[in-house]
């Protein structure tokens, strides 16, 4: 498996989930690494803006910022090797994040299979972005997927950040709920037409602010709540923002 690289390790930690319907729930953070996206605003772009790559980035007019050498930036483990470690740690809640998880679905499989022989209660979220159906196998051993479809604020291509077919497996799963970064009111738009297109359930579609900072995140909640108490959508904050602003391993 290839993980995200912090401070010589793989990049797993324990927090509070931060965002969507398990907010709050104390959880152990897995980092894959590598993505088939590539947002302009993301967050963990230390996951995918490799060198001589020719993607954008909203760092890239910050002073000193530079694309990531792959080879400095992930960790390889097979899937027995990250069960121990997660075994040794004794939250239930294991939410597998980003970079984009799917695109790992068999040694997912795998790891999981290893956990739950050793601690059949342990409960496993994934975090994706939706672009990669699951597989049956896949469904069958996650307890929730937790998708989060770019807009066009993402400056992602639609044919690549919207896959009709997936989204239809995801529906079909009953396991899903649905994140959309809102970085300005013109998404709102485009959230109510994928909704629409795809009939997503209301009340597992969340709206999250952009933000990597508390400032820009009050700044833009209020016009979240408006919107999700006009419209029926859930709100979802992003503690992890609130608390920590944009660290990593928290």
């Amino acid at each position: 498996m290839v993980l995200a690289k912090f401070n010589d390790n793989a990049e797993i930690f324990t927090s509070l989930q931060g965002e969507g319907p398990s907010i709050g729930k104390p959880s152990i953070f897995i980092r894959l690494s590598n993505c088939n996206l590539h947002c302009h605003w993301c967050d963990t772009d230390y996951t995918w803006n490799w060198d001589n790559t020719p993607w954008s980035h909203v760092n890239d007019t910050k002073a000193g910022y530079k694309k990531f050498k792959k080879t400095e930036h992930q960790v390889h483990l097979t899937p027995q090797e990250l069960a121990d470690k997660i075994l040794k740690l004794p939250t239930q809640n294991i939410i597998i994040t980003g970079g984009e998880p799917l695109l790992q679905q068999q040694e997912i499989i795998e790891f999981i299979a290893l956990v739950k022989q050793s601690d059949a209660n342990r409960s496993f979220e994934i975090e994706t972005n939706g672009t990669v159906a699951p597989s049956i196998d896949l469904i069958a051993h996650i307890n929730q997927f937790n998708i989060s479809p770019k807009l066009a604020n993402s400056l992602n291509p639609q044919n690549k950040r919207i896959e009709p077919k997936a989204i239809q497996v995801f529906l079909d799963s009953n396991k899903s709920y649905w994140k959309f970064v809102m970085d300005n009111e013109r998404d709102l738009d485009e959230i109510n037409e994928l909704v629409s297109t795809y009939s997503l359930p209301k009340n597992r579609v969340y709206l999250m602010p952009q933000a990597t900072t508390r400032e820009a995140l009050e700044k833009k909640q209020n016009q979240l709540v408006k919107a999700c108490l006009n419209l029926g959508y859930c709100y979802s904050h992003r503690l992890h923002v609130m608390f920590w602003g944009d660290k990593r391993g928290v």
